[in-house]
């Protein structure tokens, strides 16, 4: 029922193209004053490295293929898999939400083991945007599992990480706004 067409980053449910969670999100996160090539490149280094995380939890990475330009973020994910003792349930799920009219990827669902059921988006920006709370709230929509422990995993080119909890009790308040929002810019506009 539902597909995703990677070159355009289209998702559709039964044949009709329902926004993503990205799209949605999209006016909550400024980067007008980034240049293209730069947004372009770090855009790379994060379909990279989410690759090679999912092929890593499959036991299907080559390390040799791993590029020098986005290594350090690779480190990093193998540092909190072992340190965490993250134990991943799901990876690079693709899922819509029936009730909302949605569609996105979550990166990993799972275990942490001091805290419990845990959906984790994995980011290698510098900063993480203020946005990334809504995404995990939308993503755990889509898992069906609203109140699990939402993080963001930041990954930087020193393989190093850090592990932010999204807390914030408004994040599914402010997806819902967004997409409300969305639903109706492209009725209307």
């Amino acid at each position: 029922m539902l597909s995703f067409d990677e070159s355009k980053h289209e998702y559709r449910w039964k044949g009709k193209v329902v926004p993503s969670v990205t799209q949605v999100l999209k006016p909550l996160s400024d980067y007008s004053m980034v240049p293209d090539e730069v947004l372009n490149r770090k855009r790379d280094i994060g379909v990279a490295v989410h690759k090679a995380i999912e092929l890593d939890l499959a036991g299907d990475l080559d390390e040799s293929s791993i590029d020098d330009i986005w290594a350090g973020y690779f480190e990093g994910w193998k540092k909190f898999k072992a340190e965490s003792g993250f134990i991943v349930t799901k990876s690079e799920q693709k899922g819509y939400s029936e009730k909302y009219g949605y569609a996105g990827t979550l990166d990993l669902l799972g275990e942490l083991p001091k805290t419990g059921p845990a959906l984790i988006d994995t980011k290698t920006c510098a900063v993480l945007m203020p946005s990334v709370g809504p995404q995990t709230a939308a993503y755990a929509e889509i898992a069906k599992q609203p109140r699990i422990n939402r993080y963001a995993l930041q990954l930087s080119p020193e393989g190093l990480y850090s592990l932010a909890p999204c807390q914030d009790k408004a994040d599914w308040a402010i997806f819902q706004a967004a997409l409300t929002l969305h639903k109706w810019r492209n009725k209307h506009v």
